[in-house]
């Protein structure tokens, strides 16, 4: 904001006020409200928020410290809910991507991390590669992140919030 003029920041000031108070109506109209991280529940609370705030983490986390896989085979994760446009997703990477990462990387290992459907049981059954793994829905994904250095998450949205 050094760069803008006093009246335009007053302006922005008053703004983000008028914000603040509507998201503090709007949010204590409900009797539970379900965010994904301590830091979205502890700044609702701070402008007022009275409802009751569930914290359902999403593995998203800046605070993941890197770490050495030397003595893990590396792993590549595809996080998302095993259905639809994931689903097509993680089949597209299979038949097109995989097969040059297992030729140039050999030991890589492919965990698919997600809720199972049956879409995905099918897929699951169809694959004979011992270097993919499913594993299924996991409630906290920084255990499952720290296994390896790339994760692939899909998003095929172009609007929303997207965590």
């Amino acid at each position: 904001n050094s760069h803008l003029s006093l009246l335009r920041k007053v302006y922005k000031y008053y703004q983000y006020f008028i914000v603040r108070r509507f998201e503090r109506i709007a949010y204590n109209r409900f009797n539970a409200i379900h965010v994904v991280s301590k830091l979205d529940a502890t700044t609702l609370e701070e402008i007022g928020v009275k409802s009751t705030l569930a914290v359902i983490p999403n593995g998203v986390s800046h605070l993941i410290e890197p770490q050495e896989i030397a003595n893990n085979p590396p792993h590549i994760i595809f996080v998302a809910k095993l259905a639809g446009e994931n689903l097509s997703a993680i089949q597209q990477f299979i038949t097109h991507a995989w097969p040059s990462i297992k030729i140039n990387n050999p030991g890589t290992i492919l965990r698919i991390v997600g809720r199972t459907t049956p879409g995905s049981q099918r897929l699951e059954r169809q694959l004979s590669d011992p270097h993919i793994e499913f594993t299924g829905f996991v409630a906290d994904l920084t255990d499952i992140y720290q296994l390896g250095k790339i994760a692939l998450v899909p998003i095929n949205k172009n609007c929303g919030i997207i965590n």
